[in-house]
């Protein structure tokens, strides 16, 4: 494992940290919803990062499109469809009830992981996402 991948890999473990925290402690209508959302982006971002030879781009694209997938699934009641709406870990992982605001969210999730990279490389000049 490369140094690189090490470092998304701890990062993303900051990451997830954060998210269970979230889940366990706070119950309002900013930060759980919307902050949480946008972190799960950005962490299934670091995971693909560290996991996979793959570019900022395609990393953040793929992140995104799960999120909206998910996000969709809540729409059609993926849970209901799969037998799953009494499990716990399902309803964590896949959620449960639907908010447009939620696409937004991972938005903001996206275009963190891409600011990041941005700072994170200063000295390239330009962000290289491809």
């Amino acid at each position: 494992m490369t140094k690189e991948k090490k470092v998304y890999g701890s990062m993303a473990a900051g990451v997830l940290t954060a998210e269970i925290i979230i889940a366990l402690f706070v119950d309002d209508w900013l930060v759980r919803p919307l902050v949480g959302d946008a972190l799960a982006v950005i962490f299934v971002y670091l995971g693909l990062r560290a996991t996979l030879p793959i570019r900022v781009l395609p990393a953040v694209l793929l992140a995104l499109s799960a999120a909206t997938l998910v996000e969709l699934g809540q729409r059609f009641g993926i849970l209901r469809i799969l037998g799953l709406e009494t499990n716990q870990l399902a309803r964590v992982i896949l959620g449960s009830s639907y908010d447009t605001r939620d696409f937004l969210a991972y938005t903001v999730g996206a275009g963190c992981a891409v600011l990041g990279e941005a700072l994170r490389k200063p000295s390239t000049g330009s962000l290289r996402l491809t």
